[in-house]
């Protein structure tokens, strides 16, 4: 993946979302453009697709349940929860 390609897909990500399991939102991203970081994020990202291999770190998600009803338990566990990636 080139260098170009990172760029333009940090440039467009949504700023103003939830961060990921790691705590950076996309403002950190676009706050800390550069060419180094850029270059990181190009080769793994190329690692990635060539090996098909993806760390498990990156393959982690955070799921926050959001309450309609001021009545409902936000402790309680879901019934049935499944993330496909």
């Amino acid at each position: 993946m080139s260098d170009t390609i990172v760029t333009i897909y940090i440039k467009i990500l949504n700023s103003g979302s939830s961060p990921g399991i790691d705590g950076i939102m996309a403002e950190h991203l676009k706050h800390v453009l550069s060419s180094k970081m850029i270059r990181h994020v190009s080769v793994m990202s190329s690692l990635c697709l060539k090996y098909g291999i993806v760390p498990n770190v990156l393959s982690q998600g955070l799921l926050v349940p959001l309450l309609k009803k001021p009545a409902l338990d936000s402790t309680t566990t879901l019934s049935a929860c499944y993330c496909i990636m």
